[in-house]
């Protein structure tokens, strides 16, 4: 299991947010941090023994900064021979579970990243559309006719979420601005955590109206018209605003 999935633990949660990090840790996860970057995915970073040797910390600093630099999933431990510590080039999604457990300590609730969610939904339609060079359009134009083909009835709220989810991973590398893709994907993973996706658990005429919406953004995206494309962008999340207020989040 990838140790990023663990349940967030009281522990785990001080060391993400540094309340719990002693000043050695922090100066050898800067250390260890900028080296990693660095390096190539996969490189070997030594031994224990060699990283004692190469930072001069204390064993327990630097297990607990190995402990969380796994966490952070920038890097891996190997056992047994030829066994050791590894880079790892944390994914999107690796960087999205990391921000909600901090998210999680912090008490950040669903409605306030609900509304930052809504600017950066906007934005990203924005720039989506007036992106004319992106490779993707090709296969975003795909996708829009293939939702236009769904009948209004076939529709489920899981289904609905991941149609949502898959909708702005494309606009957003359209928009080709990565850390618009970064909160959005930190949006999701924190909806999947604490249940945000039964926000979607509403009629069908009212996930219908939405998905009318998502396709007249997707058309402006296209046709390279960010008027159209925000207009469609804000009825969506004036939608979603509206359902946020009937359930408690």
């Amino acid at each position: 299991m990838n140790e990023s999935r663990l349940p967030l633990t009281a522990a785990h949660a001080k060391a993400v947010s540094g309340t719990s990090r002693r000043p050695a840790t922090s100066r050898l996860l800067q250390r260890l941090r900028a080296d990693i970057i660095t390096c190539a995915d996969n490189t070997y970073l030594g031994s224990e023994n060699d990283l004692l040797g190469r930072y001069g910390v204390s064993r327990p600093t630097l297990r607990q900064a190995i402990g969380i630099l796994e966490q952070e999933s920038f890097l891996r431990v190997r056992r047994g021979k030829g066994g050791g510590f590894f880079t790892h080039r944390p994914t999107c999604e690796d960087a999205a579970i990391a921000a909600v457990q901090f998210i999680r300590y912090e008490g950040i609730s669903f409605r306030e990243m609900l509304d930052a969610w809504k600017m950066v939904r906007i934005e990203a339609a924005r720039l989506a559309a007036c992106n004319r060079q992106s490779p993707g359009l090709g296969k975003f134009s795909s996708y829009i006719e293939r939702i236009e083909r769904i009948p209004d009835g076939d529709i489920s709220p899981s289904r609905f979420a991941g149609e949502i989810h898959d909708f702005n991973q494309i606009v957003s590398e359209i928009a080709d601005n990565r850390f618009i893709r970064l909160f959005l994907e930190i949006f999701h993973e924190n909806s999947k955590v604490i249940e945000g996706e039964k926000i979607f658990i509403q009629p069908r005429t009212r996930l219908s109206a939405y998905r009318r919406q998502m396709i007249i953004t997707g058309h402006g995206i296209i046709e390279g018209d960010p008027d159209k494309a925000v207009l469609g962008a804000s009825r969506c999340c004036q939608l979603i605003n509206e359902w946020a207020m009937d359930i408690p989040l």
